[in-house]
């Protein structure tokens, strides 16, 4: 035994020599962090190629693991990047000791997108309190979608370390979490905010080709416009392309990223098809890109450089001007109605409505029941004993007592103690006079009762002991009930109910007059929108038509022309998203449910993604069954009618059911838990992006989200399609939420 002790003593410190390397679990997956292995730490070349965490993270000496977490910088312009970092800090003899890989699982993003960052391959070095620890550093870009306060929650990081250095020794499993971080993300300024600016957030450049410098009149080129620079590069916004001399047809979008770098960079190509309806030589003039630089904190345009196009004659160029004048394009909504109102059975009063209707015939059931007997005086036995005269001092007490029990719920205490009855009775509501006088009785009976030789007391103790609970039953209050309020709290009571009015006044007045401007800005804008759309720009529409239904969600014929706008601008996504909010907003909507049709996978029909049904009608019938069910079921008891009662409860049975599916139909109304999906990609059999992949998905189809997990969705389609997609490239349906 001492001889294998030895080899193990041996063999352990080998062991421990062994590179490991920690495993990271993003949203289900596992990625690698730098290498965790006992190997003396790298030091880095220069101070300010170390990441911010190994500089800036709290560090507590005493521990030998510490796990912190931090964002660079913490306000930044919506689409700017913030570099979240969390650093392991472990020390020498913590870094020895590790047998397995510590798992760290990093917070779920809402509301933004993330790119993994590179890492320090060797662990960095950090001197605290006299103490070394190697520093492994895990980094991710978010970049925020939506203004306001970002939240992040805590990572956790769970490691094992043996109890002892033999190689047999058991394990013990710690855990570290970070605290939250938070990110605050700002507009970029409207003031000198460019023409033509669509959101843009970086330090950009841009560039243009075409695909052949000469050409017919009726052949179509290929103009690419490539976007590249620093920022969020999957949501750089096309370019505004006017070309007079040929009709522009927007085409595909490429995407190239490079995350290997502290900041995320690439380039964005966006395609026009360009059917020329002239011949010479022509140009394409230079197309400006107005962006925020976030560095420099201003507006800046990028410009392209003029291509000369050398066109030829065609013979086509009349049949296809002819083809494309015969195509009738979508009609737009012509009349803004504003915001649809929230349907009434949605509504606290609505159902508080419906609980009061069966009050009457509840109240007609009762009346039938048998009555209790009415319960007895409570000074019966004591007017009795008065009326005799010839009571004992023990039957005088109980009686009395007991009278002033049942009548203001005194305890037993409260009859042994002068001050403990006199504060019973005052909070009982009685009189201070009433209640001493109560007390003198009670003491006359007492000396009677434990004084005396048992014989009758005075003759005239029990009448006054009779008169007295007649004043305590006058003055107390029903036992049970609140107390009165005194009659200037009532008058304070009604000053503030008439200031409360009076600000309730006022402030809807204020709220009128807001609405009223707010509403004319709102027509404007869509006026504006329906002038871009006949014009031919689509994009401008778009543009135009968002604005409103951001500050307007229901604004159900805003989102029926952001879906025909973005439809003529090839934007698919869009286009169902808007086509899908307004059809949910209006069910009966027939022209949005034949555009809808046009988008893959959606289903029409009773039994469809919408029913064309409206809830407020469904609602309706359930109530009118309701009234007439409790309603006949009040006249059968006030007739006594028993042969009808029957065809009385089977409405309030058929109202019930009417009512349950109106819930579910609201449900699937109301756009919870359904998607459409804006960037497709293949759907995947786990969370994790090396999973198995499945089926494709098209762009704009819908689906269900059935269950959520870090920063990935659960899906299933109208065909029967399952598994999990990224939640970052899908837009909810959601009337709740705000787009």
């Amino acid at each position: 035994m001492s001889r294998a002790r030895a080899l193990m003593a041996q063999v352990s410190p080998r062991m421990r020599r062994v590179r490991r390397r920690a495993s990271v679990v993003v949203a289900g997956a596992i990625a690698a962090l730098p290498p965790l292995s006992a190997q003396q730490p790298a030091t880095p070349r220069a101070a300010e190629s170390r990441p911010a965490i190994v500089l800036q993270g709290q560090v507590d000496s005493r521990k030998d693991v510490n796990f912190s977490a931090m964002a660079v910088p913490s306000t930044v312009y919506v689409g700017q990047q913030v570099t979240y970092q969390i650093g392991v800090f472990l020390s020498e003899d913590v870094s020895q000791r590790l047998r397995r890989n510590p798992e760290f699982v990093p917070p779920d993003v809402r509301s933004m997108l993330a790119y993994d960052l590179p890492s320090p391959a060797r662990p960095l070095l950090r001197d605290a309190g006299g103490r070394t620890f190697a520093v492994h550093v895990f980094q991710r870009a978010l970049f925020p979608l939506t203004a306001g306060t970002h939240t992040l929650a805590p990572a956790r990081l769970t490691y094992s370390l043996p109890l002892s250095n033999t190689f047999f020794s058991r394990e013990e499993s710690h855990s570290a979490r970070t605290s939250a971080v938070t990110v605050f993300a700002k507009e970029p300024p409207t003031a000198g905010r460019p023409d033509g600016y669509t959101g843009a957030v970086g330090r950009l450049a841009v560039s243009a080709r075409i695909d052949s410098p000469t050409t017919r009149v009726g052949d179509p080129v290929t103009l690419v416009v490539s976007v590249r620079g620093t920022g969020n590069v999957s949501l750089f916004p096309p370019p505004r392309v006017a070309i007079p001399w040929g009709d522009v047809v927007k085409g595909a979008e490429r995407v190239t990223i490079d995350s290997g770098i502290a900041l995320v960079q690439g380039r964005k190509d966006f395609e026009w098809v360009v059917t020329p309806k002239r011949e010479g030589t022509l140009e394409v003039p230079a197309l400006r890109y107005p962006y925020w630089n976030p560095y420099t904190e201003r507006y800046e345009v990028a410009v392209t450089a003029p291509l000369s196009v050398q066109v030829g004659a065609g013979s086509l160029a009349a049949r296809v001007a002819v083809v494309a004048d015969t195509v009738p394009r979508l009609p737009l909504r012509v009349r803004y109605r504003g915001a649809l109102s929230v349907p009434r059975s949605s509504s606290p009063a609505w159902w508080a409505l419906l609980g009061m209707i069966p009050l009457p015939a509840l109240m007609l059931g009762a009346r039938h029941r048998p009555r209790r007997a009415r319960a007895e005086r409570r000074d019966r036995e004591l007017q009795r004993l008065a009326a005799s005269g010839r009571a004992t001092p023990a039957e005088l007490r109980r009686a009395f007592t007991a009278a002033i029990t049942t009548r203001t719920g005194c305890g037993g205490r409260a009859m042994t103690e002068t001050r403990a009855l006199v504060r019973a009775l005052r909070h009982a509501g009685v009189t201070t006079a009433t209640a001493e006088r109560a007390v003198l009785v009670l003491g006359e009976i007492d000396r009677a009762t434990y004084g005396g030789d048992g014989r009758s007391p005075a003759p005239d103790l029990a009448l006054r002991a009779a008169d007295t609970f007649a004043a305590i039953d006058a003055e107390a209050i029903p036992f049970g009930l609140p107390h009165p309020r005194p009659a200037a709290h009532a008058a304070a009571l009604h000053g503030r109910g008439l200031a409360l009015l009076a600000a309730a006044f006022t402030f809807g007045t204020v709220s009128a007059i807001a609405a009223t401007d707010d509403e004319a800005q709102e027509v404007a804008r869509f006026t504006r929108g329906t002038a871009h759309y006949n014009r031919g720009e689509y994009e401008a529409a778009m543009h135009e038509f968002r604005d409103i239904v951001i500050r307007v969600p229901r604004a159900a014929d805003a989102w029926a022309n952001l879906g025909t706008s973005a439809w003529y601008a090839n934007d698919t996504a869009t286009a169902a998203i808007g086509w899908q909010r307004a059809l949910r907003l209006e069910p009966l909507a027939g022209d949005l449910r034949g555009r809808l049709e046009s988008i893959p996978g959606f289903r029409s029909g009773v039994l469809g993604d919408i029913p064309p049904v409206p809830v407020d009608v469904a609602a309706a019938l359930g109530t009118l069954l309701w009234i007439v069910g409790w309603g006949g079921l009040a006249w059968t008891l006030a007739r006594r009618r028993g042969d009808l009662r029957r065809m009385a409860i089977g409405a309030i049975g058929g109202s019930a059911l009417i009512g349950v599916m109106t819930v579910a139909l609201a449900e699937t109304i109301s756009g919870r838990h359904h998607v459409v999906v804006v960037h497709p990609e293949r759907l995947r059999s786990s969370p994790a992006l090396g999973a198995e992949e499945s089926s494709e998905v098209m762009t704009g189809e819908g689906a269900v989200e059935t269950a959520a997990q870090g920063v990935w969705s659960r899906l299933r389609f109208a065909d029967g399609r399952v598994g999990w997609m990224e939640s970052r490239r899908l837009a909810s349906l959601d009337l709740s939420q705000r787009p």
